[in-house]
């Protein structure tokens, strides 16, 4: 009996870590951007990636660069960069400093028309990344990214796509994003009573103004 027992119970052990593999990238890839290869039964692949994270929301089309600006917030796609036809169960994506790639900025959030397909993950931070919550297949798969306030720096997505258990790829980076260069823009505020000092006023307070959103843009 007791031998029963504790085979029912390593077989349950099984069986949640297969089912938490299907929910989600495990904890190791916030390090790995990588599956756990023993769970899924294979190393990863080392051809070229089917699959892409589309960068035009970063398109700058003045210098051809892709530029993200501190505090904006963007939407990307992951899908098939071939033909646009072979699904995938699962991906976990990151956004990682060009100058530090064991960095991780901005705040992740799913949306699009499957956004309960996917979910936050925490590496520490439940914002940082955004992997699957579920092994069905998906044509393609979007998320937003704001950047953070401040200078931060360039960066590039890292990510891993599983297309069926034993097949996937891992540690994957996007092209850089460069961070738009800091601009400071001056407003001038005419006067509307016909009085001196209530232009004088409104300078002051926009001035004022300013200064406070300067001293905000830190760095995290």
């Amino acid at each position: 009996m007791k031998l029963l027992i504790c085979v029912s119970l390593v077989m349950s052990s099984i069986g949640l870590l297969v089912e938490g593999n299907m929910i989600g990238a495990p904890a190791g890839a916030c390090d790995t951007l990588s599956p756990n290869p023993t769970a899924h039964g294979a190393q990863p692949q080392t051809s070229d990636v089917p699959y892409t994270i589309s960068l035009m929301p970063f398109y700058n089309a003045s210098d051809s660069s892709f530029t993200f600006y501190p505090g904006r917030t963007y939407t990307l796609g992951i899908a098939n960069a071939t033909n646009g036809t072979a699904a995938f169960r699962g991906f976990f994506v990151q956004a990682r400093l060009v100058s530090d790639d064991t960095t991780r900025v901005g705040i992740f959030g799913p949306t699009g028309p499957v956004a309960n397909l996917s979910r936050l993950s925490s590496c520490p931070i439940v914002t940082d990344g955004i992997t699957h919550n579920s092994p069905v297949d998906k044509d393609a798969m979007y998320f937003t990214w704001t950047a953070p306030m401040g200078y931060t720096g360039d960066i590039r997505f890292g990510f891993a796509i599983v297309q069926t258990q034993n097949n996937y790829w891992a540690n994957q980076r996007t092209g850089v994003v460069q961070q738009a260069p800091s601009t400071i823009v001056t407003t001038t505020a005419a006067a509307t009573t016909g009085n001196s000092s209530a232009g004088l006023t409104a300078s002051v307070t926009i001035w004022a103004i300013g200064l406070a959103l300067i001293a905000a843009l830190k760095p995290f």
